[in-house]
């Protein structure tokens, strides 16, 4: 068994542009490398992996343009958890998103109850955080925006943890 997530890839200068605008270190903010960004669409958690690319290679859809724009923060009030950049959740987005969850569905998957919430992490905080290195990453980056990225497919993952962090491993990449 594998720890697995199903993820849209996010081109290499996409991900230079959004390492550039990164909080800068801190105590207690862990910032993500630029192999881990990525737009995650279903957190699987422990499962084999041969059913669950079975499941995918099931899905269709066609390509579509996604738009990265804003930051935020997770949750939005009380302390930070996560520093992010966000998706617009076009209707072609979500129609990839709940097509996936269903396939899953065939291999006893259940999917997060919470709604789908597009982001690409960029940042975790920890408790030591100050609150002012959180706001002052909200307001130099307030506007934020991205050209258009195409998605032609996507991935899934698998995750393991090691002393730097997690380690993504692509397991397979279906088309769309």
């Amino acid at each position: 068994m594998a720890r697995l997530f199903v993820a849209i890839e996010l081109p290499a200068d996409t991900i230079v542009v959004l390492s550039r605008i990164q909080p800068r270190p801190t105590p207690g903010l862990r910032i993500a490398k630029p192999q881990q960004m990525h737009l995650t669409l279903h957190f699987i958690g422990d499962a084999d992996i041969d059913p669950i690319v079975k499941a995918l290679t099931m899905v269709k859809g066609r390509p579509f343009e996604l738009q990265i724009e804003r930051v935020g923060r997770f949750p939005p009030q009380g302390r930070a958890s996560t520093l992010w950049a966000g998706v617009q959740a076009n209707a072609e987005l979500l129609v990839l998103h709940a097509a996936i969850g269903a396939s899953l569905a065939t291999t006893g998957f259940k999917p997060e109850s919470r709604p789908f919430a597009p982001h690409i992490t960029l940042a975790r905080c920890s408790d030591k955080v100050r609150s002012n290195v959180v706001d002052e990453f909200l307001s130099e980056h307030d506007g934020f925006t991205l050209p258009p990225i195409l998605i032609t497919g996507f991935a899934l993952f698998s995750s393991t943890m090691n002393d730097d962090g997690p380690v993504y491993r692509r397991e397979g990449w279906f088309p769309i």
